[in-house]
């Protein structure tokens, strides 16, 4: 069941959302101010993305097609 949101309400979330959206872009020019912190976040982000190369491969490649050898 799916509930109808009035008007003011969906004026609201997006008012949210928009202010949510400023409130990262805010921080993540913060972020880009402060090198040594941002060097941790790389690293942080280098690490998750091999821990999760074990559970999912080929993340960030094309796939491989595959052609038939004529006999």
């Amino acid at each position: 069941m799916k509930l109808k949101m009035s008007k003011e309400d969906k004026a609201r979330e997006e008012k949210w959302a928009i202010e949510s959206a400023m409130s990262t872009i805010s921080r993540y020019n913060e972020i880009q101010k402060d090198k040594a912190l941002l060097a941790k976040v790389k690293k942080a982000a280098t690490e998750q993305v091999k821990m999760l190369g074990g559970m999912v491969s080929g993340i960030g490649t094309a796939p491989v097609k595959k052609t038939l050898k004529k006999k």
